[in-house]
């Protein structure tokens, strides 16, 4: 690439409150390199993953889901809710209304199904 178009696109990128210094770093030396230092480097940068997936958001369900998934009752959730056994989300968008961590839940159901923290005699 000729040294006036690297100068006005480094002058563009200057200009641009939203490439950050790195950015901007980057894009000039990609600029910089020739044709087939170019093709290598993004050869190199598609053969390699380029992100690890993020993990999944934690599915938040009502009190009645949650219930239902512990065969008990709404005045059980709660007072479980209370003693600190299930800890409460505030649901997105909602001023009032809370959930619970669905994964927390179904941990809850296997330490009972299993017996654990139970106190032997």
């Amino acid at each position: 690439m000729l040294t006036t178009t690297i100068d006005a696109g480094a002058a563009m990128l200057r200009a641009d409150p939203m490439v950050s210094a790195e950015h901007r770093a980057i894009y000039l030396k990609a600029w910089r390199m020739d044709p087939a230092q170019l093709d290598e480097a993004l050869r190199r940068a598609k053969a390699k993953p380029a992100v690890e997936s993020a993990p999944e958001p934690a599915q938040i369900i009502h009190r009645e889901e949650t219930a239902a998934l512990m065969a008990s009752s709404l005045r059980a959730i709660d007072h479980w809710a209370r003693q600190g056994i299930l800890r409460k989300v505030r649901l997105p968008g909602r001023s009032r209304a809370v959930g619970f961590r669905k994964s927390d839940v179904i941990a809850l159901i296997n330490a009972q199904v299993t017996g654990v923290g139970e106190k032997n005699p």
